[in-house]
């Protein structure tokens, strides 16, 4: 094709499934970089300059102060986060009609997904990507007609899939006018506007299909930022240890995998690190093991903890504790004797607990999502797909098994008597 498409690029909503957090969406931290710093280093690898980021009040400031040299990043602020099909109505004025690729800003995938997509392109008007998946997925699905895609399908139940084909948010449009005329025929504020109008242009005009065999996850619900994490790392760590020269590690300290030491982090003696990212100031104690982990930025993972599979967030202090299978979204302590468990009794499917709902995960390990600005108490324990609000307290010897709302307090105190 002649033209290199612009980059088109969603960050705008304010992801209303992504409770107990509070941090938005584009602005979580992975690997020290908020993950809209990640996918925007995506678009610059693949080499494509021109991006229209539409995002919201969370994230515009910080878009206002990234430089990347490679990148020229133009704003449209969505005033009203109903979805995609509103947030490319908002932003029409700014998308013209050239041609462009339109992607979400909370997807991962690797960098060869953008050079093949526009590789395939040429002298089409119309782009669709698709990855073939064997567990269903609450997603987009794509219907085709022999080799011919023909409909998209939004969220089908599970027994109703029309393909095994997930439908990826990187989709090119020659002509974006289009796409707005299409918007306001079905009515640009539903919730699934956008899919509609992409399947009422697919019908006019046959779109070429790109199937993507590499690695994807996106942050769709909160237990996600775990899959998230898995695919940053092995995408992004080293394939041996990494220990930045101002790091310091000490002797006794044990480094294998794919792990990656950044600035200032200390180990300290008889700590055990295995395929995991330690952020920049992070302290790991005495006897520790961290496993297939994240630590973020300024946070201590004190004596005797072990730290398994987890996401810790920035500025996040434990004491001898268990985190297994859990997300800590940072500035929370994590007091001695803590347990945050991760498998059931009985070997069944664990549930994420919301307070007027729970969501299905088909996972057999997973611990608690636990938003910033928690204080456990020593010897608290949590059960499996617990979720804890920002600014919760769990007092000493409690068991948390159901969801705690923001700023709310728990204990479970036992009477006690004393006689002389």
């Amino acid at each position: 094709m002649s033209q290199v498409p612009r980059i088109i690029l969603l960050a705008g909503g304010v992801g209303k499934r992504f409770a107990p957090f509070v941090t938005n969406k584009t602005m979580f931290p992975f690997q020290g970089k908020p993950i809209l710093q990640h996918t925007l280093e995506l678009i610059a690898d693949a080499g494509l300059t021109e991006v229209l980021v539409i995002s919201n009040s969370d994230n515009t400031q910080w878009l206002n102060q990234y430089n990347n040299p490679n990148l020229t990043i133009t704003q449209v602020i969505q005033d009203k986060p109903l979805g995609m099909g509103q947030a490319l109505y908002e932003a029409q004025q700014a998308m013209g009609d050239e041609p462009s690729i339109i992607m979400n800003a909370v997807d991962v995938v690797e960098t060869s997904l953008l050079p093949e997509l526009v590789q395939h392109i040429a002298d089409n008007d119309i782009g669709i990507v698709g990855i073939h998946m064997d567990d269903y997925f609450p997603g987009g699905y794509i219907r085709f007609d022999h080799d011919r895609v023909v409909e998209i399908i939004e969220k089908p139940l599970p027994d109703k899939v029309p393909s095994q084909f997930v439908k990826l948010v990187f989709d090119y449009i020659k002509s974006p006018a289009r796409l707005i005329t299409a918007l306001n025929e079905v009515g640009h504020e539903q919730d699934d506007s956008y899919e509609q109008a992409l399947s009422k242009l697919i019908t006019e005009t046959p779109p070429v299909f790109v199937p993507y065999r590499g690695q994807w996850n996106k942050l769709k619900f909160p237990h996600y930022i775990l899959e998230v994490m898995d695919v940053l790392n092995a995408l992004k760590l080293p394939q041996k240890p990494f220990i930045h020269k101002s790091a310091q590690v000490s002797p006794s300290a044990l480094v294998e995998g794919t792990s990656y030491i950044d600035e200032g982090a200390r180990v300290l003696e008889g700590a055990i690190i295995k395929n995991s990212y330690i952020g920049k100031q992070v302290t790991v104690g005495n006897h520790t093991l961290v496993r297939d982990s994240t630590v973020e930025e300024n946070s201590v993972i004190g004596f005797g903890t072990e730290v398994a599979r987890s996401y810790i967030g920035p500025h996040t202090m434990t004491h001898h504790a268990f985190i297994g299978d859990s997300v800590l979204e940072g500035y929370s302590n994590v007091s001695y004797g803590t347990c945050l468990t991760n498998m059931r009794i009985d070997g069944k499917s664990i549930a994420v607990k919301f307070s007027e709902s729970t969501l299905e995960t088909g996972k057999h390990k997973l611990g608690a999502l636990v938003a910033r600005d928690v204080f456990f108490g020593a010897q608290s324990l949590t059960l499996p797909g617990v979720t804890i609000g920002a600014g919760a307290k769990i007092y000493p010897s409690t068991i948390v098994h159901t969801s705690l709302p923001a700023g709310s307090t728990i204990k479970s105190y036992q009477k006690q008597e004393v006689s002389s």
